[in-house]
């Protein structure tokens, strides 16, 4: 069956959206292959000064691990998208890892202890963190269960609206690690 004039021109302009789409949602997004691999034994520092180990912090299911710098407007968009997404009980999957200047890194510790409750902030002024997890471009978002991570998101997003059902859906997997 053939298709009218009209039809193939919708379905042009449909794949031309899909396209930009795609273009768009990667903005500076690193879209690697990644491989799975375990944590590395890093040290990052609690909000109350508390040092933690990074691999302590594991849990069975999918929890984030979230690499943002206090300074960057990129990291705090996807921040301020995270407080939307009303997570409740699932933001305790999360490890948010500050980094930056510390003065700015000590006062987004303690906005982000009240706007994510449950969640574990931290701080990693001296970028510790970053190069044992081979952090290249903030902010970046490393899914893991138990003590592997399985995938990574990093770089900007022009809508971080887009990551939301990745992080709802992650923190709701209750698999064990394989």
């Amino acid at each position: 069956m053939r298709m009218s004039s009209f039809e193939v021109v919708v379905r042009r302009a449909l794949g031309v959206v899909a396209l930009a789409s795609c273009v768009c949602v990667a903005g500076a997004v690193d879209a690697r292959a990644f491989e799975r691999r375990e944590l590395p034994v890093v040290t990052i520092t609690r909000a109350d000064g508390t040092p933690l180990s990074i691999p302590a912090l594991a849990q069975p299911r999918g929890w984030l691990l979230m690499v943002v710098d206090a300074d960057a407007a990129g990291s705090r968009r996807l921040l301020d998208a995270l407080q939307t997404w009303s997570l409740g009980p699932s933001a305790s999957g999360i490890v948010l890892v500050l980094e930056g200047s510390a003065a700015s890194v000590a006062e987004a510790a303690r906005e982000w202890q009240e706007k994510l409750p449950g969640a574990v902030i931290a701080t990693d002024v001296k970028g510790e963190a970053r190069r044992a997890l081979g952090v290249k471009a903030v902010p970046t978002v490393l899914g893991a269960r138990g003590t592997y991570v399985e995938w990574r998101i990093a770089g900007v997003l022009n809508d971080p609206e887009l990551l939301r059902q990745v992080v709802v859906s992650w923190l709701a997997d209750d698999r064990p690690p394989a």
